[in-house]
């Protein structure tokens, strides 16, 4: 569901500046990426620092854990940043 909404959300989202390093398994990975598009909604910049670590297996992906800023993302979207507690 959230790969569908964002893919509706923002536009000419693109990557960039992609640094990816093997694990030994040669199995795993982690990548640093940057990426940027334009929210639809807001017409803001959204501007984000990924990192990503991937598994695969018989040329398919299974696992995907992805670690970005929050913030980030509230401020593109005009979203109040709540933090908890």
């Amino acid at each position: 569901n959230h790969v569908a909404w964002f893919v509706g959300a923002v536009e000419s989202f693109r990557f960039h500046d992609i640094r990816i390093q093997q694990f030994a398994d040669s199995l795993s990975a982690v990548a640093q990426v940057k990426a940027q598009g334009i929210i639809t909604e807001t017409g803001k910049t959204y501007s984000q620092e990924y990192v990503l670590f991937v598994s695969v297996s018989e040329g398919k992906l299974t696992h995907i854990r992805e670690y970005f800023d929050p913030v980030q993302a509230s401020y593109a979207l005009d979203s109040p940043v709540v933090m908890p507690g």
